[in-house]
């Protein structure tokens, strides 16, 4: 008789701290619930004010007002630019002038290695 009333008394010591545990852990979930739906509805706060914040009619207002900027009374397009030949290319089209035959000696006498003038004294 001792053996099964210390059996039923466990059982129900067990079933105590089981309700006492799955009580700790509703009371967790009900605040992490109550935290998700705090979350959900700043997450909305934040959307609406940033949709308001970005839309056409304020952005314009802001830059009208706050920034001094006004809309151009007229619209003036630039043209396209028609590009020409390149130098590179106008440089192979144009033929070289005939070597003035001052210069052409000059260079050959400072370019050529062999050439060695005696030292006046």
């Amino acid at each position: 008789m001792a053996l099964s009333v210390t059996v039923v008394v466990a059982a129900l010591l067990a079933v105590a701290g089981a309700q006492a545990f799955v009580a700790e852990r509703q009371l967790q979930i009900d605040a992490l619930q109550q935290q998700l739906t705090s979350a959900v509805s700043e997450s909305q706060t934040l959307q609406l004010a940033r949709a308001e914040l970005s839309s056409p009619s304020r952005v314009l207002a802001f830059a009208e007002h706050r920034l001094k900027m006004v809309a151009p009374s007229s619209i003036d397009y630039v043209q396209p630019v028609v590009v020409g030949p390149t130098v590179a290319e106008t440089a192979r089209n144009v033929p070289l002038p005939p070597p003035v035959p001052e210069v052409a000696q000059a260079t050959a006498t400072i370019a050529s290695p062999l050439h060695v003038r005696p030292a006046r004294r």
